[in-house]
């Protein structure tokens, strides 16, 4: 009984945050779209074209093994993980920019996972079998769904629509835990498989994502933290289907792989807080106003 419970709450830890997200956001987010256009075109063309270009390049010059520079690909080309809410609200960066570009990359990659999909398979040959309705089978459930949901019952009844946010928030980290058990207790072993080529090139992709996500947020310091984790922060629950779908095999790597991507995005993250971090006031000028 135990266990199936613990099984729940991590299979639908996502869509629980994103129906947290939901309940909680006001309809004027929809004004945010014209005043932040230019952050979220910006947005777009480094999840679809700048992190991919990166990946390959580091694939292509660091030379990882074959299955770990496919899992790598795939991840690359798979952003989108509802979990860049959470890493951007800890950083004190801007959630409504984080929220507009995730729900876009959501809609759009209906379109772009397939082409890259395609694109892979015919320019590395690849062998990628992961289509439109695959990419709605994992999407509609865990983000878009939920958070439609939300919507419309934060609309209709404001008041069960924030004691359920509470309710769904809880779920939501009651699953993380369990998947952040799970991913260590995974990762461990597949370690082992990993070589000095691979665990480089897992470590150079977040890293120069992060980078290129930082430079896109630009001028605006906290559109800089939502892109830079936007950019950084891939989606494991879409690239763990496209191996599966197409290879119809495990990759114990993946989760490997999400902890040094955790560990590369570290100084990210304690920079972001360092700077957002309220100053004390010196209380020698203080005296001098007093």
């Amino acid at each position: 009984m135990l266990a199936a419970v613990a099984s729940f709450l991590a299979k639908h830890a996502l869509a629980m945050l994103m129906l947290s997200v939901g309940l909680r956001t006001e309809s004027s987010i929809l004004l945010d779209l014209h005043a932040r256009r230019m952050t979220l075109a910006r947005a777009l063309v480094l999840v679809w074209i700048a992190v991919p270009l990166l990946a390959l390049v580091v694939v292509y010059v660091v030379r990882p093994a074959p299955i770990h520079a496919e899992t790598l690909l795939v991840m690359a080309v798979c952003p989108g993980v509802p979990m860049v809410l959470q890493k951007t609200k800890r950083s004190r960066g801007d959630a409504r920019t984080t929220l507009l570009i995730l729900i876009a990359t959501a809609l759009t990659a209906f379109v772009m996972i397939p082409l890259w999909m395609e694109l892979l398979n015919r320019t590395i040959g690849l062998e990628l079998a992961f289509g439109l309705r695959d990419v709605a089978t994992v999407l509609l459930p865990t983000i878009l769904l939920p958070f439609a949901i939300g919507r419309v019952v934060a609309s209709l009844a404001p008041r069960i629509a924030k004691s359920l946010a509470t309710i769904t928030q809880a779920l939501f980290v009651a699953g993380l835990l369990i998947i952040v058990v799970a991913v260590i207790s995974h990762a461990g072993a597949s370690f082992r498989e990993l070589g000095a080529r691979d665990l480089l090139a897992a470590l150079l992709i977040p890293l120069g994502a992060a980078a290129l996500g930082y430079w896109g947020g630009h001028p605006e310091p906290d559109a800089r933290i939502s892109t830079t984790y936007s950019a950084a922060l891939g989606n494991p629950a879409l690239a763990l289907a496209v191996i599966a779908q197409s290879h119809h095999i495990e990759v114990p790597a993946l989760f490997a792989f999400l902890l040094v991507r955790g560990l590369a995005l570290l100084p990210f993250t304690l920079w972001f807080r360092h700077r957002a971090a309220p100053r004390q006031p010196d209380p020698t000028l203080r005296q001098q106003f007093v």
